[in-house]
């Protein structure tokens, strides 16, 4: 039946090609499903977007029933399209509506399909910038750009080319990352390695919002944290505090220093404090 068909050729084919992008590890737009429609099968626009306001309307209703109702049926309109990225633009607008993330300025919501589309389009531009601010924060390029300017330089990119740094576009976010303190220092080698926040904040066995604290220049750290630290990025402690590898008699304060199992260090650390305190004394 032409009912039969329609389910075949749309939701079903659609589960279909998620299923295969999601076993083979790809980005759906790369799967290639070809279908032989017997009738044509189209998106009727008005229905939908009495849908996208019907629900919307139950959602501010807090009738969650009928709007979970109202959006299987959203989706079995929008799996007519043939245009992958229309289906996930009209699709993640209808999850934020649903999860109430996004919110009308006016309910009843409108009708309008132009009205709908301003709408979408404000919600698309929310949900990019905050994935933007979370990859920002989550590398800890805090300091190194706006998520505006990343935006700008996602929008340049084409799929699958490398062409993010055709003008040393990246290049100039990691040389801004590279200050002189011990904790852009420490930022600047984390991203190098290509370290989340959390990713070496757990290798250090330290808090990755002490970490953040560090980096930003908002906390300093002891000895037993910058021991940690120079393990876990594998570099030197005169490193991470110089920007260098000292060729002076620091070399073998640090040498022995780093023999120093880290649960003994904070020891250390007192003992030196108090040597330095009896040479004041001494004075």
């Amino acid at each position: 039946t032409q009912e039969q068909e329609i389910k075949l050729t749309t939701v079903l084919a659609g589960e279909l090609k998620e299923k295969r992008a999601k076993r083979e590890n790809i980005d759906i737009s790369q799967v290639g499903l070809s279908m032989i429609h017997i009738h044509d099968v189209t998106i009727n626009y008005d229905y939908l977007i009495d849908l996208i306001a019907k629900m919307a309307d139950e959602v501010h209703e807090n009738d969650m029933v009928e709007a979970k109702k109202t959006k299987k049926e959203i989706h079995s309109e929008i799996a007519k399209s043939d245009n992958e990225k229309e289906k996930a633009k009209i699709s993640n607008f209808v999850d934020q509506i649903y999860k109430k993330e996004f919110t009308f300025d006016d309910y009843p919501a409108p009708r309008n399909v132009e009205k709908m589309n301003q709408a979408m389009e404000q919600a698309q531009k929310k949900m990019n910038l905050q994935l933007i601010t979370g990859f920002i924060r989550t590398w800890g390029l805090d300091n190194s750009i706006k998520p505006k300017d990343l935006e700008r330089l996602i929008k340049k990119h084409q799929y699958g080319q490398e062409d993010m740094d055709k003008q040393g576009e990246l290049t100039t976010i990691m040389n801004d990352a590279k200050e002189l303190t011990a904790g852009m220092r420490i930022k600047k080698l984390r991203l190098e390695k290509r370290y989340t926040r959390e990713q070496l904040a757990y290798l250090a066995d330290i808090s990755d919002k002490f970490l953040y604290e560090i980096e930003s220049g908002k906390k300093g750290f002891s000895a037993v944290t910058l021991m940690k630290l120079s393990k876990a990025l594998n570099v030197s402690m005169d490193y991470i505090m110089a920007g260098k590898d000292m060729k002076s008699s620091e070399d073998g304060i640090v040498a022995t220093l780093e023999q120093f199992k880290p649960n003994t260090l904070e020891n250390v650390e007192r003992l030196i404090k108090i040597a330095y305190e009896l040479t004041k004394i001494n004075e």
